[in-house]
């Protein structure tokens, strides 16, 4: 991922993901992977250090087909610090 990362802040307007007719930008889709990142370490308790109650890094499954929801699921459960199970 640090490609995209390099990618997403020299041309965030530049397709990430292209699906169909539907392109999605690196800025939208970081934008969209921060929420889902947020709302994944809003389910789980926070311990004073950081790290979530389940002990740090935790499994997340995602079922989704491969289209630029599943992108979007896949690097904010990574953002998030956990492991994405496909």
């Amino acid at each position: 991922m640090p490609e995209d990362d390099a990618a997403a802040r020299t041309a965030p307007g530049r397709a990430a993901i292209k699906s169909g007719k539907r392109t999605v930008a690196f800025a939208a889709r970081d934008a969209a992977a921060d929420n889902c990142a947020s709302a994944l370490l809003a389910l789980l308790p926070q311990r004073p250090h950081g790290a979530t109650a389940l002990g740090g890094a935790s499994m997340v499954g995602v079922a989704a087909a491969l289209d630029p929801a599943f992108a979007v699921a896949y690097y904010g459960t990574v953002r998030a610090g956990h492991v994405c199970a496909v």
